[in-house]
């Protein structure tokens, strides 16, 4: 077993789906066990972190797509690997980067936490201690409960369903999406991409606590006829409707303008309401179940508009919903820091490897 136990600065590809994109193995992995669609490298001598970078790069992720096996579903095997030509800096570069990463890697921890604080913040102001909501193997319901839902899958009546709604029903004051928002439209699917444009996000480009735009994609608006209902203002709430559904953030004014893809909805909400916050209920357990219930037992998750729009919310007093947000700031803040960090190490390389071409 310990041959296939992940040991620290290994190095992880992925080798199907987004093909090549490369990990390091820190203290948070060591000892865990990889699937087939990973591949694990062990470094003879260069510096791990280094190599990381380079390898994200554009002249790293050249190679590695340009050594795909050409199929329909895009796979890297690992003699492909054994090909790929890594430049060999001076130590102290490769160490100055190992820094950077480190720092990264560091404050992308400190940025987790900082979410999760808000998280047991808002969990604390509705004065809910713990929610145990766990999948449970043998449970029963009643007849009238199926014939007034009329639904027959059994993963619908999980009692973890039950236990939530009665819970929200405790709470002084709960609204649904729908009341709260002004608009709640989901974007259209656009197949003419462009090297330069307005940014067109899909459900990849949405994370709970981030935004990721190193797979964006760009559309012509005037050309696609792309309406300017589905088109993103800063503190829009986005949520993801397939996928992992149920994913939503808001939109900062690096997004202002860019289009939404048909499996995002863009969420208005009403003026005295404050998006972090309610990003944060939506991405919190009591909200990501109500979306749930309704996709189980289906085989193609898709979360519907009704669905989405009778989620319940619990509405806080504006000013503690400014005090939660203010939690999320921080935390974006810190992953601001930490994308700043992993680009200046992307840069720096970059830089040393076109100098050297000149």
């Amino acid at each position: 077993k310990k041959d296939i136990e992940l040991d620290l600065n290994d190095l992880l590809f992925s080798r199907s789906g987004t093909i090549g994109v490369v990990g390091i193995v820190t203290e948070d992995i060591k000892g865990a066990i990889i699937s087939s669609h990973l591949i694990r490298v062990k470094l003879k001598s260069i510096n791990p972190y280094f190599a990381v970078v380079f390898l994200n790069s554009k002249y790293g992720r050249l190679q590695i797509l340009r050594r795909n096996n050409g199929t329909v579903v895009p796979e890297i095997n690992q003699p492909a690997l054994k090909s790929i030509v890594v430049p060999i800096f001076p130590t102290p570069f490769q160490e100055h980067i190992e820094e950077l990463i480190k720092e990264a890697h560091e404050k992308g921890k400190l940025a987790d936490q900082k979410y999760k604080e808000a998280e047991q913040l808002l969990y604390k102001e509705l004065g809910i201690e713990k929610l145990e909501l766990t999948r449970e193997n043998t449970f029963e319901t009643i007849f009238s409960e199926v014939e007034k839902t009329m639904r027959f899958d059994s993963e619908y009546y999980q009692p973890k369903y039950t236990v939530l709604m009665k819970e929200l029903d405790k709470l002084k004051s709960v609204a649904s999406l729908e009341k709260i928002s002004k608009s709640i439209i989901s974007g259209s699917y656009v197949k003419d991409y462009v090297p330069k444009g307005v940014l067109y996000l899909r459900v990849q480009n949405i994370q709970e606590n981030e935004i990721d735009l190193s797979d964006i994609k760009f559309v012509n608006v005037e050309k696609s006829k792309i309406p300017e209902k589905i088109r993103v203002k800063p503190n829009d709430v986005l949520i993801t409707r397939t996928g992992t559904t149920g994913v939503a953030f808001v939109a900062t004014k690096e997004l202002e303008g860019a289009v939404i893809s048909q499996h995002l909805t863009r969420i208005v909400l009403q003026n005295n309401i404050n998006p972090d916050y309610i990003a944060v209920c939506l991405n919190s357990q009591m909200c990501r179940l109500q979306m749930e219930r309704p996709l189980a037992g289906s085989l193609q998750k898709e979360l519907i508009h009704a669905a989405m729009k009778s989620v319940k919310i619990p509405i806080l007093p504006r000013v503690v919903q400014e005090k939660i947000a203010e939690e999320i700031k921080k935390s974006l803040e810190v992953r601001r820091e930490v994308k700043s960090l992993l680009n200046q190490a992307k840069t720096e390389v970059d830089e040393l490897i076109e100098g050297n071409q000149r």
